[in-house]
C-alpha cells in the first residue's frame, strides 16, 4: 500500500524487530505448546542462569533448535525449549535448575535469502518482501501464482506493479522497490516484466458519487522464472492453494494474518464483508471498490500487495488499502479468477541442468570449455570430466595432455545446486607431434662417387638467392639451391624462404622438370590434354607443365584419368622422372648398374634399375650404404641436389 496510498515519499519509523515463529505445515495454526502450567517459580536472575545452563546442556541434543525465556500468565519466568517436532517433547526436563520449562514446536528454522523485507534478495525470493514499479516507492510481493500452462507469476497490486494504470505491459518490476534501493540499472534488481493488471476505474473530479464506476480489485501480476519462486514467505509460513471463499468468511470471527514489507507478520479480525469503499490514491485520484473484505488494522504504508490468509493459511484477500483503524483486501478468489491462476503452495520442481562443452586440441594438449552448460532454474555447482584415457578433472574449463594421439571419448557431468546431474560426451582428437626434421644423408659408399656441381655448371661465384632458411642443410645443398635459382628452375616459396625441409608435391615437380628440360635445350611440346580430371584447380601454367611431361613420357599419371597433383613425390618416383629426363636429354645411363640397396624388393624392375642407375651416376645417393628408402618423400633440398647433378652430368654451362 506504499506510495499510492501513503504518498510517493516513504517515511520510516521502524524501531523494533518482531520475530514470530509459525509452523511451516500448510494445516498448522498457532504455535503448538506443551507443558503449560508446569510448577516452579523463580526470579529473573535465576531464570537467566537456567537459560544459560539449558543452552549448554540441551541445545546440542537432536530435535532441539532453540532456547529462550518467556513469562507465563502469572508473570513468572520460565525456559522455552524450541523443537523440530513434538516427538522430542519428552526428552525435555520439567525444569532446569528449579526453573520450569515449556516446549514450543517451531519446526526447522531456515535462513532466508533476504536479511530484511526491504533487502535486495538473492533467488529464490520469498513473498512478503519489497517490490515495485520503477515509478513508485515500494509495496509487497504477496504470493506466487501459476497458470494452467505452468508459467509462474508474482502477485501484488495494480498500484504497486502497474503504477495506477500508467505502466505498459512488459515494464520491468523491481525487487526491492525503488524506495528500498531497487534500480533498473542493476540487472539483479529486475524481478520480471509486467504481464497483466486489472485496470482501476477512477471517479471523475476527485470524488465519487452514485454514478461512479466500481472496481472489484486492485491487482496485477509479473512474469517470473522458476528460479525466483519460493512458496514459503519471509515470515516463515506457506499459503495453501485452497482458498477461504468469501461466503465462508465470518464477521468478528475469522482471523487473518499477513506478511508485509513494512510491518512484517501481523494479525487482524474481519469486521465487514461485501463492503463498498472509496480509496484515495496519492495521485489525488479516488476509486470506488465494492465487495471488499475489511479487517481490523493489520498493515502500514508499504504493505500493499500482501496476501491475507486465515489461521489455517488459506488465502482470503489481497491487501491493498487501509487506515489507522482498518485494513482492506479484495476477495482472493476474484483476483485468481481474473488472471486464471492459482496460489503456489510448494516450490517448483527442480529442472535438471544441461551439460554442453567445446573441445579444441593442439597436438597432444586439448582444452575443454563447459561454459555453454546451463541450469534453467538454478546454478551449476560442479563440473566433472572423464578424458577417455583413465584420467579425470574438475572445473568449468580444463586442459589435459594425452600421452599419444588418437580419438578419445570425453565425458562431462554437471551437477546443479539441487544435486541433479546431466552428462554428455564428445570426441577429442589429440595428434602426435610432427617428427623432427631429417638429418642430411651420410656420405656415399665407396662404390659411388658423387658428382659435385662443376664450376662451369654451378660456379662458386653464384649470387646469394637471399633465402634465410638454409642453415639446416649442408653447404653443398645450399649451393645447389642457388644454382637452381640462377637457372630459373625455382623461385623459392617466398622472396626470403626456400622451405628446404618441405616435401615436393607432384605439381611442383612438373614445373621443375619442364623448366629443367628447357635448360637442357629440350623444346617443350604443345600442352595437349591427357585426360587428367583432377588438375582443374591448378594454374594454367601448371596444367600445361603436367600435360607436357606426359607428352614427353616423363610421367604417366597415377591412373589414366588422374595425376594426383597434391600428393608428395616419393624417392622411387623421382628416380623414374630423372632417368627418363636423362634419357631424353642424352645423358648415357648404365645398362647393368650395380645393385647397392637392399630395400628395393617391392618395386618394379624398371624402378629398381632407375634407382641403381642414378646411384652409379652419382645423381642420387642412398640414405645409407645399403638402403635407398624408396617410399620416403623427396624434400626440396634433395630435389635441388638431384637436378643440379643432372645438369652437370649433361655438361650444361651457366651463361
Amino acid at each position: 500500500m506504499m506510495g499510492r496510498l501513503f504518498g510517493r515519499s516513504v517515511i520510516f519509523a521502524l524501531v523494533a524487530l518482531i520475530v514470530s515463529l509459525i509452523p511451516h505445515s500448510a494445516g498448522g495454526a498457532e504455535l503448538e505448546r506443551h507443558g503449560e502450567g508446569r510448577p516452579g517459580s523463580a526470579s529473573m536472575l535465576e531464570a537467566l542462569a537456567a537459560q544459560d545452563t539449558a543452552t549448554a546442556t540441551l541445545l546440542n541434543d537432536e530435535g532441539i533448535v532453540g532456547i529462550a525465556l518467556s513469562l507465563d500468565a502469572a508473570r513468572q519466568p520460565h525456559v522455552v525449549v524450541m523443537l523440530e517436532t513434538s516427538e522430542y517433547e519428552f526428552s525435555v526436563p520439567d525444569s532446569v535448575e528449579g526453573v520450569a520449562t515449556e516446549t514450543v514446536v517451531t519446526g526447522v528454522l531456515h535462513a532466508f535469502p533476504c536479511s530484511t523485507t526491504t533487502s535486495d534478495c538473492s533467488k529464490p525470493i520469498p513473498p512478503g518482501v519489497s517490490v515495485g514499479h520503477p515509478n513508485i516507492t515500494a509495496g509487497t510481493l504477496g504470493a506466487y501464482v501459476q497458470d494452467s500452462q505452468g508459467d509462474y507469476f508474482a502477485l501484488s497490486n495494480n498500484h504497486i506493479f502497474a503504477n495506477e494504470n500508467a505502466a505498459s505491459i512488459g515494464d520491468p518490476v523491481l525487487q526491492p522497490g525503488p524506495a528500498d534501493g531497487g534500480s533498473v540499472s542493476n540487472p539483479s534488481h529486475i524481478l520480471g516484466p509486467l504481464d497483466d493488471f486489472h485496470p482501476i476505474a477512477f471517479c471523475g473530479g476527485g470524488s465519487c458519487n452514485a454514478s461512479s464506476p466500481t472496481n472489484p480489485m486492485d491487482a496485477a501480476i509479473v512474469a517470473v522464472d522458476t528460479e525466483t519462486v519460493q512458496a514459503e514467505n519471509f515470515c516463515g509460513w506457506t499459503p495453501q492453494s485452497t482458498t477461504l471463499p468469501e461466503n465462508q468468511v465470518v464477521v468478528d470471527v475469522t482471523q487473518l494474518k499477513k506478511c508485509g514489507r513494512t510491518s512484517g507478520f501481523t494479525t487482524g479480525t474481519v469486521v465487514f464483508k461485501d463492503a463498498v469503499v472509496n480509496v484515495q490514491y496519492s495521485s489525488g485520484s479516488v476509486a470506488r471498490f465494492d465487495g471488499q473484505i475489511v479487517a481490523t488494522s493489520m498493515s502500514s504504508g508499504g504493505d500493499s500487495g500482501s496476501l491475507m490468509v486465515d489461521l489455517q493459511n488459506r488465502p482470503t484477500a489481497l491487501l491493498f488499502a487501509g487506515s489507522a483503524s482498518f485494513t482492506i483486501g479484495s476477495p482472493i478468489d476474484d483476483v485468481l479468477d481474473r488472471f486464471g491462476v492459482s496460489i503456489v503452495d510448494a516450490d517448483p520442481p527442480n529442472q535438471d541442468p544441461v551439460a554442453s562443452f567445446t573441445v579444441s586440441c593442439t597436438v597432444l594438449t586439448c582444452d575443454f570449455d563447459a561454459s555453454e552448460s546451463d541450469d534453467p532454474d538454478g546454478a551449476i555447482t560442479g563440473y566433472d570430466w572423464e578424458f577417455g584415457d583413465g584420467n579425470t578433472g574438475t572445473g568449468e574449463t580444463v586442459s589435459h595432455t594425452y600421452n599419444s594421439g588418437g580419438s578419445q571419448t570425453v565425458t562431462l557431468t554437471v551437477t546443479d545446486n539441487d544435486n541433479a546431474t546431466d552428462t554428455t560426451s564428445r570426441t577429442a582428437n589429440p595428434s602426435n607431434p610432427p617428427p623432427p626434421p631429417p638429418t642430411p644423408p651420410p656420405p656415399l659408399p665407396p662404390t659411388a662417387t658423387p658428382l659435385a656441381p662443376s664450376l662451369e655448371t654451378c660456379p662458386d661465384t653464384l649470387a646469394d638467392p637471399g633465402f634465410t632458411d638454409l642453415d639446416a642443410i649442408s653447404a653443398e645443398a645450399s649451393h645447389a639451391v642457388a644454382c637452381l635459382v640462377a637457372y630459373e628452375i625455382t623461385e623459392g616459396t617466398s622472396s626470403t624462404t626456400f622451405s628446404p625441409l618441405l616435401s615436393v608435391t607432384r605439381w611442383q615437380m612438373a614445373l621443375f622438370l619442364t623448366r629443367q628440360a628447357s635448360v637442357h635445350g629440350v623444346p617443350l611440346p604443345a600442352a595437349e590434354q591427357h585426360g587428367f580430371t583432377d588438375i582443374g584447380g591448378l594454374s594454367s601454367t601448371t596444367q600445361d607443365a603436367i600435360n607436357q611431361l606426359a607428352t614427353l613420357g616423363i610421367t604417366k599419371g597415377t591412373s589414366e584419368t588422374t595425376f594426383d597433383p597434391l600428393a608428395d613425390v616419393t624417392r622411387w618416383q623421382m628416380a623414374l622422372f630423372l632417368t627418363r629426363m636423362a634419357d631424353l636429354v642424352g645423358v648415357p645411363l648404365p645398362e647393368s648398374p650395380n645393385g647397392l640397396f637392399l630395400d628395393l624388393g617391392g618395386l618394379t624392375l624398371e624402378t629398381q634399375q632407375a634407382i641403381n642407375q642414378l646411384a652409379e651416376l652419382g645423381i642420387a645417393q642412398g640414405t645409407s650404404g645399403t638402403t635407398f628408402d624408396p617410399l620416403a618423400d623427396v624434400l626440396r633440398w634433395q630435389m635441388a641436389l638431384f637436378l643440379t647433378r643432372l645438369l652437370e652430368a649433361d655438361g650444361v654451362l651457366l651463361e
